[in-house]
């Protein structure tokens, strides 16, 4: 099933049937610094981080990862660090993208 639970109509579905591992990554490091570089590397053709080279994501999970970024740029509570143990640390994803999604694409 769906990773977030928010208005079908705004949700990363391609995104989430083609690549539910890397929605799943995003999840876990939204909070954290290192989400931001995650989406940048992701939107590239080929993947900065030491795995081989891939030809990148079809334009429609292109585009959600693009609009997922967006979002991620968006003020928010402060970004958790890495060795944050705590298990609130993925709780605010879930409450931020479904008020953002349903904000930001409604404009």
């Amino acid at each position: 099933m769906h990773i977030l639970q928010c208005n079908p109509k705004y949700y990363p579905l391609q995104l989430d049937e083609k690549y539910p591992h890397v929605l799943e990554r995003i999840v876990k490091l939204w909070n954290k610094s290192s989400g931001e570089d995650y989406l940048n590397d992701l939107l590239k053709p080929t993947y900065s981080g030491g795995r081989h080279q891939r030809e990148g994501f079809p334009e429609k999970v292109w585009d959600e990862i693009f609009f997922l970024l967006t979002l991620y740029k968006k003020p928010r509570p402060k970004p958790i660090e890495e060795n944050d143990t705590s298990k609130d640390k993925e709780s605010g994803i879930f409450s931020f993208l479904i008020n953002a999604f349903a904000g930001s694409k409604a404009k």
